[in-house]
């Protein structure tokens, strides 16, 4: 991070899954929305608009089973796009967060 960041006081490194915060503040039970990850899958949807559809559909359930649903914070589900292409979501928070900030 040093080599990265230099003269940062405060940085989050993201790799492999795994997220590792270094602030000079606290930020346990505070709501950061600005760090998101997606991974993208570099083939094209070819009925795009179903695709983005039943992917909003799918997060807002996935976000909503991980905030209210789940003792881990953690959901993962799938949809059908067509008979023979699904999409799949994740959704995770931090257990220091209340259900309503995780679902934020």
């Amino acid at each position: 991070m040093t080599r990265v960041c230099p003269c940062k006081k405060s940085t989050i490194l993201i790799y492999n899954a795994c997220q590792l915060h270094h602030f000079i503040e606290s930020f346990f039970g505070a709501v950061d929305a600005s760090i998101v990850v997606s991974l993208v899958n570099s083939q094209n949807a070819t009925q795009q608009e179903q695709f983005k559809a039943r992917l909003g559909a799918l997060m807002g359930k996935v976000m909503e089973r991980a905030a209210y649903a789940s003792p881990r914070m953690l959901a993962v589900s799938s949809a059908a796009v067509t008979p023979f292409m699904n999409v799949y979501g994740m959704a995770q928070c931090t257990r220091d967060l209340v259900g309503d900030d995780c679902n934020r």
